[in-house]
């Protein structure tokens, strides 16, 4: 698929939910932002109260890792998507996300992305 299309970060959303791992989706953020946030703190934490250190471990991981999942969890669906074009093929590709894109919230969702590469011609 060309670049020409621009993908909706909606659609990436729910690919990297539904066809990832949503416990790899949350974890890799929080402990990224766990580890920067105790890099950060590290040279004031001899000055600080341990009442406002742990406010500051814990509220500083939890912000920061919302904000690392509003950027995480798209690249992780353009992972997935790519992946996939891999396996089977651009048009496979192009089909799931459309399918994605185009799905009604509360739908429940049927893919064989195997069975649809085939019917493609682009089966390995």
């Amino acid at each position: 698929m060309g670049k020409a299309v621009k993908e909706s970060t909606q659609a990436l959303h729910r690919i990297a939910m539904t066809l990832g791992n949503p416990i790899g989706n949350l974890a890799l953020p929080w402990i990224a932002s766990t580890l920067v946030v105790g890099l950060s703190v590290k040279p004031f934490k001899e000055d600080i109260s341990g009442l406002l250190l742990a406010v500051l471990y814990i509220g500083g991981s939890a912000l920061m890792t919302v904000l690392a999942l509003k950027f995480y969890i798209p690249f992780n669906g353009k992972r997935i998507l790519g992946a996939i074009e891999k396996d089977y093929g651009p048009r496979t590709r192009q089909h799931v996300y459309n399918y994605f894109a185009e799905a009604q919230e509360g739908q429940k969702i049927s893919l064989d992305i195997p069975g649809l590469a085939r019917a493609y011609g682009e089966a390995k």
